[in-house]
């Protein structure tokens, strides 16, 4: 699970701030 994290861990960081600033 780890590498797999590492290797979309910038889509899941893109995703993450896209829904934070939807939030705001």
């Amino acid at each position: 699970m780890i590498c797999r994290k590492q290797k979309h861990g910038i889509s899941l960081t893109t995703l993450s701030r896209r829904v934070i600033i939807a939030v705001e």
